[in-house]
């Protein structure tokens, strides 16, 4: 995970302050790390306008 290292904490930081000056408001709390097991990281791709959290992933794959 790139937060296990300081470099990877750093240029996670840098992306998040880069998000605050480009969109005008703070990163949305769903963004996660990459591999990290705790998170889905579905949930990065489909982040809604608000401070919500997606309740489940809106993907329905049919076979």
């Amino acid at each position: 995970m790139t937060g296990e290292t300081v470099a990877g904490e750093h240029a996670r930081e840098f992306i998040h302050d880069r998000l605050r000056e480009y969109d005008g408001v703070s990163p949305h709390a769903d963004l996660g790390d990459w591999e990290d097991d705790s998170s889905h990281e579905w949930r990065q791709y489909m982040l809604p306008e608000g401070e919500e959290s997606a309740e489940g992933c809106p993907i329905e794959i049919s076979v």
